[in-house]
């Protein structure tokens, strides 16, 4: 079954408040483009640790083709986006909802998520992320964490938050987030490499095309790795520093996710810098164990948004390539495009004969 975030404090990832839209023109593809803002309304955080929510209805057909941040890690310590079928009715024109453990009422996505001053993911071609119209998709929610309250000091207000490039046109694949999220977090003191696993078999017949990832953990984490099990294969698909800017960077190649593959993700933390067992937790103070993969898939028949939170095995971790603790020596480059084509794609995701029973298990 999809695997669900259970924490009261998960939910608190996502969602935006959204401004007027300005006419920006055409893209070199010569789609009609508008930007869009989601920013906070001039909020003021009360206190360290406090996530804000602001909201506004999305009354058009759109899609979203870019995700400009607007934001700095010196005010923001995260801030994600979510999409969302109804809001709490404090969070719209103009107003916002401080300790908001919940960003939408009813259904909801995670539509981005940033952190640590991250530029722009490369999107590729064709592909939007769909809000408003069938989406299902009625209302926007910036949530953002503000870690401490040096912006707020002699009257400051925050207006953070993220441009986004949107097109009415229709793009040929729906772009979503596949997100890995750990609970099973205990980092002990004085050990060097402590492991949280996740592990999730895709059950669906509409496969997925992952092309970019993000990792996101707190201070203790040293390195998160993402890969796909298919057979007795696995392949590396991501692989990051949580230290570095939080943005989605590129694979080296889009890889096909297809019905029967693992997606197994490792969050290694460092204990030598804590003198005190750490858990997860929704504050600094605290750890997070986040693999964020975002892919394409079918525009039909596809979904945006999926969710694994199963506790990975000792058995099946036992096979992992060797040096998944080590964090790379560089950053991803941001202006790299997706690489090659799938590596091993021989689906047929277009196919209207094919159900969507999308189960992660």
């Amino acid at each position: 079954m999809l695997a669900e975030m259970s924490f009261s404090w998960v939910a608190i990832f996502l969602l935006a408040g959204v401004s007027a839209a300005a006419l920006n023109g055409k893209d070199e593809a010569g789609r009609s483009e508008e930007t869009l803002d989601v920013l906070m309304p001039n909020v003021v955080a009360k206190e360290e640790d406090q996530y804000v929510c602001a909201s506004q209805p999305v009354d058009r057909d759109l899609y979203i083709v870019n995700f400009i941040p607007k934001a700095s890690m010196k005010v923001v310590h995260h801030m994600l986006l979510y999409g969302c079928k109804n809001v709490d009715s404090a969070q719209l024109n103009g107003g916002y909802r401080l300790d908001c453990k919940g960003t939408c009422t009813g259904h909801s996505v995670i539509i981005f998520a940033w952190a640590r001053d991250a530029a722009s993911p490369a999107i590729p071609p064709d592909v939007g992320f769909h809000i408003g119209g069938d989406s299902g998709i009625d209302y926007l929610t910036l949530q953002i964490h503000y870690g401490d309250l040096k912006a707020f000091e002699n009257g400051g207000t925050d207006s953070s938050g993220l441009a986004l490039t949107v097109t009415p046109k229709r793009q040929d694949y729906l772009g979503g987030i596949l997100l890995n999220v750990g609970m099973n977090i205990d980092v002990v003191p004085n050990v060097k490499s402590v492991h949280t696993d996740i592990a999730c078999t895709y059950r669906s017949e509409i496969p997925i095309h992952a092309f970019a990832f993000r990792t996101h953990a707190h201070d203790l984490g040293k390195v998160i790795s993402g890969y796909r099990i298919r057979g007795e294969h696995w392949d590396t698909m991501a692989k990051g520093n949580p230290q570095w800017p939080q943005a989605f960077y590129p694979m080296t190649k889009t890889f096909e996710i297809r019905e029967d593959d693992i997606i197994a993700t490792r969050c290694t933390f460092d204990g030598t810098r804590t003198d005190h067992t750490v858990h997860a937790g929704g504050t600094h103070k605290d750890e997070m164990c986040n693999l964020y993969i975002m892919y394409y898939t079918n525009a039909t028949y596809g979904e945006p948004f999926k969710v694994c939170s199963i506790r990975g095995t000792p058995i099946l971790f036992d096979n992992i390539p060797p040096g998944s603790d080590d964090a790379p020596p560089e950053m991803p480059k941001m202006d790299d495009d997706k690489g090659d084509d799938d590596d091993d794609d021989d689906s047929d995701d277009k196919d209207p004969q094919k159900t969507n029973d999308v189960k992660l298990d």
